[in-house]
């Protein structure tokens, strides 16, 4: 009985090893890229999607767009619907957000012109990198430097809506919204 129990444990721990495994690249401790086709997009930093045939809706990870009601809000939303609606993308998924959304970093592929290679971009980074998107804070704080930095160049460049120097952030302008 006690060599049962044992070889019932030793396979247990395994099983649970080789599923950790699956969702953790050992070489950068990512999580795992995942095939999606986005059914739909919601907002600036939120879609539906299917995994595996499953629908899951996403939040972009990182990032805070403008919500559809704020200045520029309808302007991302139909710019990332028209690069990635109805598209394959893949997924990396992290957590899930306090709204039962998975909080993932979306990639495209893209082909070079010149070289003809493919590579993953992504759209999170794009967002914010052409000025579409805020670097997501906590506390004030940038929480993905690499956005962060994205951010501060898109803002000297005056690239999308830091055209208006006068741009709110999406967490201030939901405050007002609350209050009113």
């Amino acid at each position: 009985m006690k060599n049962r129990l044992a070889e019932f444990v030793s396979v247990a721990l395994l099983v649970a090893i080789l599923i950790g495994a699956m969702w953790l690249d050992r070489a950068n401790n990512t999580a795992p890229m995942l095939d999606a086709v986005v059914e739909r997009v919601i907002d600036g930093d939120t879609l539906d999607v299917l995994i595996n045939n499953q629908p899951v809706r996403l939040r972009l990870i990182g990032i805070d767009a403008p919500e559809l009601s704020q200045s520029h809000g309808r302007d991302v939303k139909r710019f990332l619907a028209s690069l990635i609606e109805g598209q394959p993308v893949r997924v990396a998924l992290e957590d899930e957000d306090k709204y039962g959304r998975s909080l993932a970093e979306v990639f495209v592929t893209t082909m070079d012109p010149t070289s003809h290679q493919q590579s993953d971009m992504s759209v999170n980074a794009l967002l914010v990198r052409t000025g579409r998107a805020w670097a997501y804070r906590y506390q004030g704080e940038v929480q993905y430097s690499a956005y962060g930095d994205l951010e501060a160049d898109a803002r000297a460049k005056k690239r999308g809506l830091w055209v208006d120097s006068d741009a709110i952030e999406p967490w201030q302008w939901r405050k007002t919204q609350v209050n009113q």
